[in-house]
Parts: structure tokens; sequence; C-alpha cells
């Protein structure tokens, strides 16, 4: 966590941001901080490295800030709404208050049922942090829900081999006796 606060740090030069943005998987009531760490209500809870994380957070945002979580439906269920508002508490540091704002639905393209409202908050979170015509063509939403691409043999098996995760991404090769290597 030290080092993705050194990055933002840096990133930020000194100065406080208007809003940070936290763009990742997410599912009822959690979210991917890092590829090592999920976020939820009782891990936050438990966890004095985790508090201290999100304090510091607070303390880069300008008062009247934001922070927001662009993942799918992390406030979608009773202790996603006690995790966003828990967060939102502990961005709360010296007198400054800082927003946190969150999805309670699909966060992503409107052609896998998502959109980009964090409904928490009323932040149209395609408008602020993307160019609109590179997010229209991506294809995907920001939950940790697996999805169906492509069925390479829709008449029998296939053999998916060489699997590689690439920053949570998985790429495999697919053999079969009728449509090859894909």
């Amino acid at each position: 966590l030290d080092s993705l606060l050194d990055q933002i740090s840096q990133t930020l030069g000194g100065q406080r941001a208007d809003s940070i943005a936290f763009a990742s998987n997410g599912s009822e009531g959690s979210f991917d901080l890092t590829d090592d760490i999920k976020v939820t209500y009782s891990n936050l809870q438990e966890s004095e490295e985790l508090k201290q994380f999100w304090q510091n957070i607070g303390r880069m945002v300008q008062n009247g800030g934001s922070v927001d979580l662009l993942a799918c439906n992390v406030a979608g269920i009773e202790d996603g709404e006690q995790l966003v508002q828990y967060l939102d508490q502990l961005l709360d540091q010296d007198g400054q208050l800082v927003d946190l704002n969150a999805s309670t639905d699909v966060t992503g393209n409107i052609e896998f049922g998502g959109d980009w409202l964090l409904e928490t908050g009323g932040v149209q979170a395609d408008q602020l942090y993307f160019d609109t015509e590179e997010l229209n063509a991506w294809q995907g939403t920001l939950d940790d829900t697996p999805f169906l691409v492509k069925n390479i043999n829709t008449a029998g098996d296939s053999t998916p081999t060489e699997l590689v995760d690439v920053n949570g991404t998985l790429f495999f090769t697919a053999t079969d006796g009728t449509n090859g290597v894909e």
C-alpha cells in the first residue's frame, strides 16, 4: 500500500487533487484495491493498514473533493453501503470533507449492461475521467464476473492451453479438430 500511496503522491507533485479515482474490478460490497487486496467492510474494519491508507488518500484530496470508485456493484447491498459510509468517514481528515462515490450497479460499457454513473454521488465518471471515443470502443465492465467472449467450438470439446494471467485478464489458446487454434 505504501508503494501505491507513493505513486499517487508523486503524480500529484505535492498538490491536492480535486478527485482521485480507483478503477478496478468490483462486486456487491467489495472491490479490488490491488491484485492482492480486496476491500470489504469487514476487512477494512480489521486492518489498521487499510484504514491508514484511506486516511492518507483523504489528505491528498482538496476540501470538497472526491474519491471515486469505478467498480461494479460496490454499494449495491447493505455491506457495500456500510463500506462506502466507512470509507467516506476515513477520507474526512483534518477538518476536510471528501466525498466517496461508488456504483450500485454494473459499471462499464452499455452493451454489456453497464453505465458510468456512480450512483452514490451522482458522478458521471465517463465525462470526468475518460476520452469518450476511446471509452466507447472499450468492450467490458468493471466487475469480476467471467463472461464468454467467443465459443470456439459449439459442437464439442476444445482444449485450452497456455493459460496466462496478465493483470487479471486470462489469455489462452484453444485447439479443436474443427476450428483449429484460436
